[in-house]
């Protein structure tokens, strides 16, 4: 048992006279280079400049990544696009409106259950007002069905010319 603890205290000994003999050595070594000062800030300036390099380098690939990525329609499209579908939304609402006082007119009105599309509220939601429930069919309501195009075109054309800030940027 005893040469164990002599073993490891040997070896706990020379691991500290080596260590201390490497702080020694780093201590007492003289790098010239260094320590001037001239030799650093060259080096320095060189790593700032290359540095900005490689990142406009990779600014510019994230650029060309961005664009390549897909296709990008143009305002002129994306404005003939929003405008398709307000058109394309209000005629869904009037056909289906129609839907119903045709299925209407074939059922009795004694069978008819109260359903949620006899509301009122039901749509001004779906259709935003424009057709409404009138004597026990869907009518279209005039009055809504304009106020909804003018205020789709004012929401619209305040909406394009202040997304896309640009002599370009058209307004119908």
């Amino acid at each position: 048992m005893e040469s164990s603890k002599k073993k490891i205290a040997l070896f706990f000994l020379i691991y500290v006279l080596l260590f201390c003999s490497l702080l020694l050595a780093v201590k007492s070594l003289d790098v010239e280079g260094i320590k001037e000062d001239s030799d650093v800030s060259k080096f320095s300036n060189e790593f700032k400049s290359e540095l900005a390099a490689y990142e406009k380098k990779q600014e510019i690939l994230k650029q060309q990544e961005l664009e390549s990525e897909g296709w990008k329609p143009s305002k002129q499209f994306a404005m003939t696009a929003v405008i398709a579908a307000s058109i394309a939304d209000i005629i869904i609402v009037l056909l289906w409106a129609r839907h119903v006082n045709k299925k209407r007119q074939n059922i009795d009105e004694g069978t008819q259950k109260q359903k949620i599309i006899n509301q009122k509220w039901f749509w001004n939601i779906v259709s935003m007002g424009i057709v409404q429930p009138r004597d026990g069919k869907i009518s279209i309501i005039w009055r809504n069905v304009i106020i909804f195009i003018v205020t789709m075109y004012i929401l619209k054309s305040w909406l394009f010319n202040h997304v896309w800030k640009n002599e370009n940027s058209m307004v119908f």
